[in-house]
């Protein structure tokens, strides 16, 4: 019975481990602008040790992140850490909108935030879902903004 137990521990901490994101990409097809903060912690930790700069993407556009290092904020710029998920604000800073957060499973966190986005004069731009599409073996995960 020990040995299960241990086995199934060793398990748990491999799932959570390999459920990082090393890499992030960040798709917006909405017709708003849509702004997101990436957050995560040090290789195989659930937590929010670093976040990023605040980001926003243009209808359309694609961001690219190969790792956490141009991600800016509170992470650092010589190592690359893990991407654990995105804090989700509805609108820009000035006004003051309220925010969701979706990122990877394992760590506890929803794969999806629905909201109405706001336009830069804090009026209702469109409904808005965040989607996280979770890393593979520590590759690239996929946050996507659609209509």
């Amino acid at each position: 019975m020990k040995k299960l137990f241990s086995f199934l521990i060793a398990m748990f901490i491999s799932a959570v481990a390999f459920s990082q994101a090393r890499a992030l990409r960040v798709e917006n097809q909405t017709q708003c602008v849509q702004y997101y903060i990436i957050f995560g912690d040090e290789l195989c930790i659930c937590g929010n040790k670093y976040q990023s700069a605040l980001f926003a993407i243009n209808p359309g556009a694609v961001h690219n992140y190969n790792n956490s290092i141009p991600l800016g904020g509170t992470y650092p710029t010589t190592a690359a850490k893990s991407i654990v998920g995105a804090r989700i604000p509805s609108g820009p800073i000035l006004c003051q909108p309220p925010a969701g957060i979706v990122g990877e499973p394992p760590c506890g966190l929803p794969l999806t935030f629905t909201y109405t986005a706001l336009n830069q004069n804090c009026s209702p731009c469109a409904t808005t879902t965040a989607r996280w599409y979770p890393a593979m073996a520590c590759g690239q995960a996929i946050l996507r903004f659609t209509p």
